[in-house]
């Protein structure tokens, strides 16, 4: 039984230096993205947003998608309607990329 704690513990503190590592303060604000079939719709954080690139990408890593949003920008989202149906992948800034299927 303490061999199992001593593993579980091991993996809980690997775990958390990794996240404090993936979690440095960078430029791009906080930002979701919630994928529907027809738009990409971008929600910040309260912060002031500078300049932030949104990149839809398809299977083979070619953006088919980009634009570019600021904190003077009206419609925070993507029309994805043009697109045609298939695999994608969206990428804000420097977040992972979230997969989606049109």
């Amino acid at each position: 039984m303490q061999k199992s704690f001593l593993i579980a513990l091991f993996c809980a503190l690997f775990l958390q230096m990794n996240t404090a590592a993936a979690t440095t303060p960078s430029n791009d604000p906080e930002v979701k993205l919630i994928v529907s079939p027809r738009r990409i719709w971008i929600v910040a954080d309260e912060m002031p947003v500078k300049s932030l690139i949104v990149q839809v990408f398809d299977l083979q890593g070619k953006v088919v998608m980009e634009q570019k949003f600021s904190s003077k920008t009206a419609d925070w989202s993507l029309d994805l309607q043009a697109l045609p149906a298939g695999r994608y992948s969206v990428v804000a800034g420097t977040q992972e990329p979230i997969r989606f299927r049109k």
